[in-house]
């Protein structure tokens, strides 16, 4: 129930990323930090993401449960919400959108069989119309403010988690979940919506960087290509360049589920990127998507360029020491062939999207493929998996 709900939430923001990254180019070149500062347009801001992003946010969720009435009724209602609040109600919009899509989804269920015949369109559209008036004044009159006054409130409970010492400790959850498939979940559904609601005040964010950071599965995939030879460093090469500067982090979960020890090398090298980006307060100004290596260093204001491609570098020093580390505790390891268990693996992962698909693969006697049965290896092989990326 929430592996579904995470991805509701990713499939509301990452729709609309494009809204998104148009409101952290305007601040990155506009803005008061920005490369050329112009009051004048950095004004667009505003409106943007107290009333554009949060109506386009409920529409989304409403068309996602509801169709496109339900889109339309949910972005009438979330309107109506922040015109009458003082911050931007998008993380409100997200959770609304949905429970308001759901709503006209069952309640034209419910008048599908029960409306004259001729009629059913006018009645529908008319009943629908006579909700969404209800609830955009409702919400406009009462709701706005209370809930204006309540993230309030939680804005101020991030900003304390932000400067507290304790946010580097979040890599511990981040990198687990991502290695699970549920990077877009991390960062769509949770983290991005968190950082949005900061760059009205603030121009940026840093837990825009939390998952996106490439750095440490660029040391780990460095690792690799150190200690391997051969099929096996050209595929860990190829990794390497498409996850740090394609953006898809999907390709190198395989080389982690094959030897889950290179979760600690992970999460040492997010937690010392996130130390760095905390200490000097750098952030982005919109989520990276995909988070490419350029992407991620390009949405960091001029100020924040430097730091931010600090922290990533060390976030992949860490985790190639660390990674080297668990290597060496590892026998013959450089020794190893394609065909071994671990690259039989990584090939039959590289296109998977979830766990359910990974788990039964793990336990697969044949994964071992033994020497002396090579015609079952031979047989095994043959067999491919095609799953495209989250």
């Amino acid at each position: 129930m929430v592996y579904r709900f995470g991805r509701l939430l990713s499939a509301i923001v990452s729709q609309n990323i494009v809204i998104l990254i148009v409101i952290g180019l305007i601040r990155a070149l506009f803005g008061v930090y920005g490369w050329f500062p112009n009051d004048s347009v950095e004004l667009m801001v505003g409106p943007l993401l107290n009333w554009l992003v949060p109506a386009m946010f409920g529409y989304t969720g409403g068309y996602l449960l509801g169709g496109r009435r339900g889109g339309t009724v949910a972005a009438i209602v979330v309107f109506g919400l922040a015109l009458a609040s003082s911050v931007s109600m998008i993380f409100i919009a997200v959770l609304i959108g949905p429970v308001i899509g759901y709503a006209v989804n069952r309640i034209e269920h419910v008048m599908e069989k029960r409306l004259p015949s001729g009629y059913e369109l006018l009645t529908a559209n008319f009943i629908l119309a006579v909700m969404a008036c209800g609830l955009a004044v409702l919400n406009f009159l009462y709701v706005g403010q209370f809930l204006s006054s309540v993230m309030t409130k939680f804005n101020e409970l991030i900003l304390h988690i932000a400067y507290s010492g304790w946010l580097p400790a979040v890599a511990a959850v981040i990198e687990p979940a991502k290695v699970m498939f549920l990077n877009n979940v991390m960062s769509y559904g949770i983290l991005g919506p968190i950082g949005i609601s900061q760059i009205r005040h603030l121009s940026k964010s840093i837990f825009f960087l939390l998952e996106s950071n490439p750095g440490p599965a660029i040391g780990m995939l460095l690792a690799y290509i150190i200690r391997m030879r051969g099929r096996a460093r050209r595929n860990a090469v190829s990794s390497l360049a498409i996850h740090a500067l394609g953006g898809i982090h999907e390709v190198y979960f395989p080389y982690v589920l094959m030897k889950p020890q290179l979760l600690i090398a992970l999460i040492l090298g997010s937690m010392s990127g996130i130390w760095i980006f905390q200490y000097w307060n750098a952030g982005l100004v919109s989520i990276p998507s995909p988070a490419s290596l350029l992407l991620v260093i390009g949405l960091a204001p001029p100020g924040d360029v430097f730091i931010v491609t600090l922290g990533i570098a060390v976030s992949a020093a860490v985790s190639l020491a660390v990674s080297l580390a668990v290597f060496g505790s590892v026998k013959e390891l450089d020794e190893r062939k394609v065909e071994s268990r671990e690259h039989a693996l990584i090939r039959r992962l590289e296109h998977v999207e979830k766990w359910q698909e990974i788990s039964p693969m793990l336990n697969r006697s044949e994964l071992a493929e033994p020497r002396d049965k090579p015609a079952a290896a031979a047989a095994d092989g043959s067999r491919k998996i095609t799953v495209c990326f989250a």
